[in-house]
């Protein structure tokens, strides 16, 4: 299986224009994962996104290709067939297009063999069953925010392993470069003297005047070059314990300080880190927040402008026996159930991330509102739908993954009222 790189330019949703010697044909389908006509006939390909690198794995037999080919002479003329396929996410239909040299195709047979290719029916089916997934998964993401919730600290276990912290010290390191003695000076010249002198006359005594007259001045300069090389070297150290130990007592006390701040908050404290928190909560949703802390600390009130139901999915699909993509909307019953999932779903995230501030809350309340129209005054006027009251106890034995978070709120204090139909009717929301 050869691994090439191309080069293609975007021409409709899911269609590219592919460039290449043979000249250009048009390929289809999701990335990573398509189909091409073109000179040489049909091909699947088969690459990674993002990385301009594919495998290519033809389909057709040459017997195919001669169809649509004529030849004059020595020149070939090739006649390129391009087919275009998408389908419409709000209706599920589907839209091939086949074309010839740039004039739509109305040979019924040649329709009907491209349409029949395997090839072909395989990645329609593959971008039928990524639409369907598209599709419903614009749902699920919505009702299942609460699994971004925030695992809840062990709250126990952090302050075990805190006192049983201690500040770093850093020790300034020896200098173990070995003192010179005149003994190794004496046996370096020594060795110097028979490399340098090896005369026929008097070369002992010249060795020997050799050492004698250098050993003195060579011991004193290593004793000199050893006691500088040992200053700077503990010089080095000091500074370097004095920056480590400062930087260490420095983390050492912002750990101290946010862990007493985190066991024992002040107000201000908690104002900021829920202020931190809630301004990187990022959801496909629009909300906003506001919340309000307890005089005693321990119970934080969170008020939540909810999303609009009308900014929620409105279509569903599935995969039919058939194979075929069946897009519908969704029944007004299942559209107020799926909003209700998600604003419980929301309220259970928005708890689990107070709760992991500081083991001083106890209690987290969430009450939601969204805006409705005031029949009595004819005016747009915020409407409170659920109060629900968190308690810690409870909350950090819930296994979120598994929970279902339309029962899980009615499971805790709450003030919440919905018809069969899942009409959130109004409420009087707790009180700080």
């Amino acid at each position: 299986m050869g691994i090439r790189f191309h080069r293609s330019v975007k021409i409709a949703k899911g269609v590219r224009l592919n460039l290449s010697k043979s000249g250009p044909g048009v390929s289809f389908g999701p990335k990573g994962s398509k189909i091409s006509f073109g000179s040489n006939g049909v091909y699947s390909n088969i690459g990674v996104p993002g990385t301009g690198l594919y495998s290519r794995t033809k389909l057709n037999t040459s017997s195919t290709k001669k169809n649509y080919n004529k030849k004059t002479n020595t020149t070939q003329t090739t006649n390129e067939v391009s087919v275009k396929i998408s389908i419409d996410d709000e209706t599920g239909k589907e839209d091939i297009r086949i074309s010839k040299n740039g004039s739509e195709i109305s040979d019924p047979s040649l329709i009907r063999k491209i349409k029949l290719d395997p090839a072909f029916k395989e990645k329609r089916q593959h971008l039928r069953e990524k639409t369907n997934n598209i599709i419903n998964e614009k749902t699920q993401e919505l009702i299942e925010i609460h699994k971004l919730s925030k695992p809840l600290p062990n709250w126990n276990l952090i302050k075990k392993e805190f006192n049983n912290n201690h500040l770093d010290y850093y020790m300034k390191k020896d200098f173990n470069v070995i003192k010179p003695n005149k003994e190794d000076i004496y046996q370096q010249l020594k060795n110097e003297a028979k490399e340098k002198i090896n005369s026929i006359f008097f070369r002992r005594k010249k060795r020997k005047e050799y050492v004698n007259k250098r050993i003195d001045s060579y011991f004193e300069n290593a004793i000199k070059d050893w006691q500088n090389k040992k200053y700077n070297f503990e010089q080095s150290e000091i500074e370097r314990e004095k920056i480590i130990n400062e930087k260490n007592l420095k983390l050492f006390n912002d750990k101290k300080k946010e862990f007493n701040l985190t066991f024992k908050p002040n107000k201000d404290y908690l104002l900021k880190k829920l202020e931190q928190e809630f301004s990187q909560i990022k959801l496909p949703i629009e909300f906003s927040v506001s919340f309000e802390i307890s005089e005693n600390l321990d119970k934080v009130y969170i008020d939540v402008d909810l999303p609009e139901i009308e900014d929620y999915p409105k279509k569903k699909s599935q995969i039919l026996s058939t194979n075929k993509l069946s897009v519908k909307n969704k029944s007004i019953k299942a559209k107020k159930l799926d909003y209700f999932k998600s604003i419980s779903a929301i309220s259970i995230y928005f708890a689990s991330i107070v709760f992991s501030i500081s083991p001083k809350i106890s209690d987290v309340i969430i009450s939601g509102y969204t805006q409705r129209l005031n029949k009595a005054s004819g005016n747009i006027e915020d409407e409170y739908v659920y109060s629900l009251k968190f308690d810690y106890q409870n909350f950090k034995n819930l296994n979120i993954d598994n929970i279902s978070p339309e029962l899980t709120i009615k499971s805790f204090d709450h003030r919440l009222k919905h018809t069969a139909k899942f009409d959130l009717r109004k409420i009087e929301p707790f009180k700080l």
